[in-house]
């Protein structure tokens, strides 16, 4: 095995590891609420099918999510911006009280075409999310060249371990460093250079931060 195989291999290996840490959560309440509903049938209740339908909802709203920023999905030209938005907005709905506030269809136009949108709008979005735990706000903007994020409410420690793996071009100098917590961020970094977008973190300030991103040209 190669240097860089060994470097995919363990990238794969951790990236699997943050989505089962994920989905088990929910998953886990399924299989709670199916097995109360076969102790008690048709005593269980409302409580039991409500528990298993917000876990089923929210297992989906993770799932679709993950797909836009892992899967095909985050390269589909079928797949537009704001059904990347929508789903994000369903995964706030049942794990967060953060908010997302997007520019309206018209101003959104910039954003069309350009590579692999949906799977860099799914992960920055996970970043902002991940780095405030208590909740806060979310702004998405974009002009013609540019794309910004700015947040309210940013927890300072986990932002500047999340900026740190998004600059980081090599594994090697993150040894030791990354773990499912924080993979999803230096995959990000990756995506970002893959894609040719040049992006610029901010520090925290008071609680808010921002990233921005020069977005490359769309293809002929």
């Amino acid at each position: 095995m190669t240097e860089n195989d060994s470097i995919d291999m363990r990238v794969l290996e951790l990236l699997s590891s943050k989505i089962c840490h994920d989905l088990i959560s929910p998953v886990s309440a399924i299989n709670n609420g199916i097995e109360l509903f076969e102790e008690l049938g048709a005593d269980a209740g409302e409580e039991v099918t409500d528990l298993i339908s917000e876990a089923a909802k929210q297992t989906a709203r993770k799932l679709q999510l993950m797909r836009f920023a892992y899967g095909a999905g985050g390269n589909d030209p079928s797949i537009k911006p704001y059904q990347v938005f929508d789903a994000f907005k369903g995964f706030l709905e049942g794990d967060s009280k953060a908010t997302l506030d997007v520019p309206n269809p018209d101003r959104q136009m910039p954003l069309a075409g350009r590579p692999a949108i949906n799977r860099i709008l799914a992960c920055i979005l996970m970043i902002a999310h991940e780095t405030m735990p208590r909740g806060g706000a979310i702004t998405l903007g974009c002009d013609e060249t540019s794309l910004t994020l700015a947040m309210d409410g940013v927890d300072e420690r986990l932002w500047d371990k999340a900026k740190d793996k998004v600059m980081h071009s090599s594994m090697s100098q993150l040894e030791g460093e990354l773990d499912p917590r924080t993979i999803h961020p230096y995959v990000t970094g990756l995506f970002l250079r893959e894609y040719n977008y040049d992006a610029t973190l901010s520090d925290v300030d008071e609680g808010h931060a921002s990233m921005t991103f020069i977005m490359p040209p769309t293809p002929d």
